[in-house]
């Protein structure tokens, strides 16, 4: 098990046992989303220091760092394939990046407020995201309003770069 902290950390915890394997130190700020890659073999984490990070579970090495996201990254998933790195962020934007390069694939810019939550389709040629507004009583770009006043967003990309098509629901 992994879990992400408010202290700036990332502890992996034994299943069976319930005890703590290691504390991972690395971000400046709190740890809020977590992922590990289909292999088992690597864990991403999004933090409010506005990075994604990489690391090696066995070691607890960081191999990586994103940087792109201009306030805090809020939400991190791999693709199934593992080639790839999906991020949500309360800037309003979804970075893909390329795990092979390093590289930046794609900024996202359909919502009109923070995403809190990505995920890829079992294939992994969908990309999803979904936020907020965050201001209460406004709406979406659909017009719909969410059942807790704020307007949800969600949207959908190609995983090659590209971006698809977008709509709104209500969270």
């Amino acid at each position: 098990i992994a879990s992400g902290s408010f202290d700036k950390t990332i502890r992996l915890w034994d299943l069976k046992t319930g005890e703590l394997i290691r504390s991972l130190s690395g971000h400046a700020a709190s740890v809020v989303s977590l992922d590990i890659s289909q292999d088992g073999h690597t864990l991403a984490s999004a933090s409010f220091d506005r990075t994604i990070k990489l690391w090696h579970l066995s070691s607890g090495d960081i191999i990586h760092t994103f940087s792109g996201h201009v306030d805090s990254a809020r939400s991190v998933v791999f693709s199934p394939d593992g080639m790839k790195l999906a991020s949500g962020s309360f800037d309003a934007t979804v970075r893909l990046w390329d795990l092979n390069s390093w590289r930046e694939l794609n900024v996202l810019e359909g919502h009109n407020g923070s995403v809190r939550s990505v995920a890829f389709s079992p294939n992994g040629r969908v990309l999803a995201s979904s936020g907020s507004s965050g201001s209460s009583g406004t709406s979406g770009s659909s017009g719909t309003t969410g059942t807790s006043g704020t307007s949800g967003t969600s949207g959908t990309s190609g995983t090659d770069g590209t971006s698809g098509t977008s709509g709104t629901t209500g969270t």
